[in-house]
Order: C-alpha cells, then structure tokens, then sequence
C-alpha cells in the first residue's frame, strides 16, 4: 500500500511540475514576445532615420565642391558644358523631347501598338 501511495503521490506531484513548467515557459515566452515587439518597433523607427542621415551624408559629398547654380542649370545646360562626354545632341531637353517624338510617330501612324499605348499614358498624365 505505502508504494501505491508514494506512486500516487510522485504522479500528482510530477503533474504538478509539469503544469507549473508549462506555465513557466508560457510566461516566458510571451515576455520575450513582448521584448522582441519592444526591439522590433525601435529597429523599424530607427531604420528610417539612418537612411535619411545616409542620404544626406552622401548628397552633401557629392554637392560638396559643385558650383552655386549647378542645381538650378537644367539638363541640355549640363550635359553641353560636361567636358568629354559622346553626346552631341544641342535638343537635349530631355522628357519634353520625348514626347514630342513620342506624338510625332503616334501622328503620323509609325508609331508601335507599345508607344502608342505609352502615348496615351502620357496623354492622361498630361
């Protein structure tokens, strides 16, 4: 009888270990779901404020030593006054002259079903 008892007894206290163990790892583990919310919020906050930082680092490298008004000149400007580069071109306006390239074709019926289709696009847009 006493070993019925003492297994009775080990049983019970056994489920009780495994219940209280249960719970503990429960515990646990929604603590370190907490935490890993916690970090994952700062890293997702953080995140933004390096690349912001990283792009003004990098343009303020580039635009260090550039002339005052390079930022105002526009495209065809910029690209005659490039010393050595292969483009020839004096209509380098670039989007605007695209366009009218664009609806020169369209209008003239050589334009692809694409371009005609992106001068549309462009059209809405427009």
């Amino acid at each position: 009888m006493a070993g019925k008892n003492k297994k009775k007894a080990s049983s019970v206290c056994n489920n009780e270990l495994n219940d209280s163990f249960k719970t503990t790892l429960i515990k646990k583990q929604n603590e370190y779901d907490e935490e890993v919310e916690k970090r994952k919020h700062c890293l997702i906050n953080y995140q933004p404020a390096l690349t912001i930082r990283g792009s003004e680092m990098l343009i303020e490298a580039i635009t260090k030593n550039m002339p005052d008004n390079f930022l105002d000149m526009n495209y065809k400007e910029f690209i005659l006054q490039m010393g050595g580069t292969s483009f020839a071109n004096p209509k380098l306006n670039d989007t605007l002259v695209i366009i009218k390239n664009l609806r020169n074709k369209v209008t003239s019926g050589t334009a692809s079903h694409e371009e005609i289709i992106k001068y549309q696009e462009v059209k809405k847009l427009l």
